[in-house]
């Protein structure tokens, strides 16, 4: 018998929800939201009964009933502590964490809220799936030049592992016993490296390539510089590395379509900076390699930037050599979570239980 499942993913401006009939999307929608109502709200989690409302009316004008679900997901919050790859039950002590003592305030953390309350309502289970906060660093993955710094992985887990999961379907491969690295590429970039299925590194902006609105790697001294030559605050020069760095500081745009037309129209500059960009993505994923001693199942490509031609067919021959590569394009973020969820109410994972930990 099918099972019907709701996803949940919460946005600073905006609540995507998708119904699947199993992993078969029946319907998605992106419900844009008021900013001036949204700026009532001193905390996101706040936000619970409101979102939960829109929610439960799309549903019904969508044609579906609330209780025609078996299940509803949550793209996680990050807000919860670090936690393992897979599924989770929003229990009470995810609820607790949430409310009480977010690691941060943030969109994502009204969604197990919403996707809880929701399915209370009807009698059954709700879940996150690949939190944002997704870790599964060794001691020696997380280590850094100096101890009071240590890395807080942060990649896009949730698209990264369903790709995965695809590709190791498509190919015969167990993703248990593979070694395979996924870079996910849209207006930031990161590249996971899973070995047996567990994401045991990562690279993001801070240390790898820049990306459409992304400053990636910077040098050290010159960045130090910069914080302390009194030109700049924090929020600007934060500003300044996430949001207008990257391909927009150089050509003033992070949509890759119009660096595309500019190359295409003769642009050398577009076309150099692009070069670097794919460059740095390479060299990324070329580092990754070698937490598996070069020993590298698959690599596959996601995200928007996927889709993007110029691009892919540059990287393809820089990377090939280390495994085959697979470009699966998209954010795919309402299918994963279905999938996962499909997964754990077919008993074909475990789902996890959540402990709150101050």
């Amino acid at each position: 018998m099918s099972k019907m499942i709701l996803a949940i993913n919460p946005g600073s401006t905006s609540t995507k929800i998708a119904i699947f009939r199993d992993t078969e999307k029946q319907y998605q929608k992106s419900i844009d939201h008021d900013i001036a109502t949204l700026e009532k709200f001193n905390y996101a989690t706040e936000q619970t009964d409101f979102r939960k409302e829109l929610v439960l009316n799309t549903v019904k004008e969508s044609g579906y009933d609330i209780s025609d679900f078996s299940a509803v997901v949550s793209r996680g919050s990050s807000g919860l502590n670090s936690l393992e790859h897979g599924g989770y039950l929003i229990n009470e002590d995810m609820v607790k964490q949430l409310l009480e003592t977010p690691q941060m305030d943030h969109a994502s953390n009204v969604g197990p809220l919403v996707a809880k309350a929701i399915a209370d309502a009807i009698g059954v289970n709700s879940y996150i799936y690949d939190a944002v906060v997704t870790d599964e660093l060794t001691d020696i993955t997380r280590m850094t030049g100096l101890p009071m710094f240590k890395r807080i992985c942060r990649f896009h887990a949730l698209n990264s592992r369903a790709m995965a999961y695809k590709v190791a379907a498509e190919t015969g491969q167990d993703l248990y016993e593979s070694n395979y690295i996924v870079c996910h590429m849209g207006g930031g970039i990161s590249a996971s490296l899973f070995i047996n299925g567990r994401a045991v590194d990562y690279m993001d902006d801070d240390e790898m390539a820049f990306s459409p609105e992304r400053a990636g790697q910077l040098p050290q001294k010159q960045l130090i510089d910069l914080c302390f030559s009194g030109k700049y605050t924090h929020r600007e020069i934060m500003k300044m590395c996430k949001g207008n760095g990257g391909v927009k500081a150089h050509l003033g745009t992070a949509d890759m379509r119009e660096v595309d037309k500019m190359i295409e129209n003769g642009d050398g500059k577009a076309k150099q900076i692009v070069a670097g960009m794919i460059y740095r993505i390479a060299k990324a994923i070329g580092g990754l390699a070698t937490g598996a001693n070069g020993k590298i199942d698959a690599i596959v490509l996601t995200g928007g930037i996927a889709y993007d031609n110029y691009v892919i067919d540059a990287l393809i021959p820089r990377i090939e050599f280390i495994a085959p590569v697979h470009v699966k394009p998209g954010e795919n973020e309402m299918e994963a979570l279905a999938e996962g969820t499909h997964r754990i109410i077919n008993e074909n994972e475990t789902v996890r239980e959540y402990v709150f930990a101050k």
